[in-house]
């Protein structure tokens, strides 16, 4: 299960080597086509004249859900791609305490989580932004798991 899938990216490539994947979103983009205005600054895409934004479509078909949605899924696998960062302080506090929350509420024994390295930290303005994800390594590790395999 795939909490905070985004656009779906990573559930399709999932999906398209025979993975079953419960995608969840709670501002999922439509599946065709650039939608209407944005309602999730992470799902955006500028307008062809630059001059407002749009929802980007989803590469597959996302369900609206989110953390509370777990426990329908307790033998799953928690999936957390590039999960938002605690210290962006932009951001609402439930979308910053998405994947420590999920973790928590995650009943299954497996975290498959995708963060950014922290020796490749995104720029912003000029300044290193914190790389998203640490929050979620500190919540696997009070949470009893365990690193099983690390890919780079």
């Amino acid at each position: 299960v795939e909490v905070g899938a985004g656009t779906g990216l990573w559930a399709e490539l999932l999906r398209a080597r025979g993975v079953r994947v419960a995608a969840l979103d709670m501002a999922p983009p439509p599946c065709s086509g650039p939608g209407a205005a944005a309602t999730n600054w992470q799902h955006a895409l500028a307008d062809a004249d630059g001059e407002g934004w749009t929802t980007a479509p989803a590469f597959t078909q996302i369900a609206t859900g989110g953390v509370a949605d777990l426990a329908a899924h307790p033998n799953s696998v928690l999936f957390l791609c590039w999960p938002p960062c605690e210290a962006d302080e932009t951001a609402p506090e439930h979308v910053r305490r998405m994947a420590a929350n999920a973790i928590e509420a995650h009943a299954g024994s497996s975290v498959a989580l995708v963060v950014d390295s922290p020796w490749a930290l995104p720029i912003r303005d000029g300044k290193a932004v914190q790389a998203a994800g640490p929050e979620a390594l500190d919540a696997l590790r009070a949470g009893g798991f365990r690193l099983a395999r690390r890919l780079q």
